[in-house]
């Protein structure tokens, strides 16, 4: 059963989305539902509780190029909906205060902490499950203290977050990859 959810929850490798192929966001992998809408102008997408539905003029698939915008949108949106109020929460759990948080595309990082102690996120930060994403979070917030990943800055993380590195990681295995 493990090894069948396993592949089931593996996003499929394919230029095309298919009714049937997996979408991810908040760590886990959702059933897509492609709809041909012929009078449609534009494709569209939304997210149910347990699945995502793309409605399309082209007919039974979606190139992922053209679904990549409606996903960026999609990630964006939710995370101006959830992530910016989960970094509220760690600014009280930790103590620690961002001058702002906002959502911003990166060529190959999660996030960043700007020099005036600003919160970046990428919009696919959503993909992760929440675990990660709060890890993402407190990792930023630490770096409002110390700017480098030093020894006191590790330590600062450890106090926050004691499993920061199980959480470390599940990120550095995430696909978009790169530094945080």
């Amino acid at each position: 059963i493990r090894e069948k959810l396993a592949l089931v929850n593996q996003p499929q490798a394919s230029d095309a989305i298919v009714t049937g192929s997996r979408l991810r966001y908040c760590g886990r992998s959702y059933f897509t539902e492609v709809r041909h809408i012929p009078g449609l102008d534009k494709p569209r997408l939304s997210f149910t509780a347990s699945r995502f539905i793309v409605e399309t003029p082209e007919g039974s698939s979606i190139q992922t190029d053209t679904l990549a915008p409606l996903m960026e949108q999609f990630y964006r949106e939710r995370a101006h909906e959830k992530l910016l109020v989960r970094v509220r929460h760690w600014e009280r759990q930790t103590g620690m205060q961002a001058h702002g948080a906002r959502i911003r595309l990166f060529q190959s990082r999660w996030a960043s902490c700007s020099s005036s102690n600003v919160l970046e996120f990428h919009p696919r930060v959503m993909e992760l499950p929440a675990s990660v994403q709060d890890y993402v979070i407190v990792h930023e917030l630490c770096h409002t203290v110390e700017k480098t990943h030093t020894k006191a800055f590790w330590s600062l993380v450890a106090r926050h977050m004691h499993d920061w590195q199980h959480r470390h990681t599940a990120l550095e295995r995430a696909e978009f990859g790169g530094e945080i």
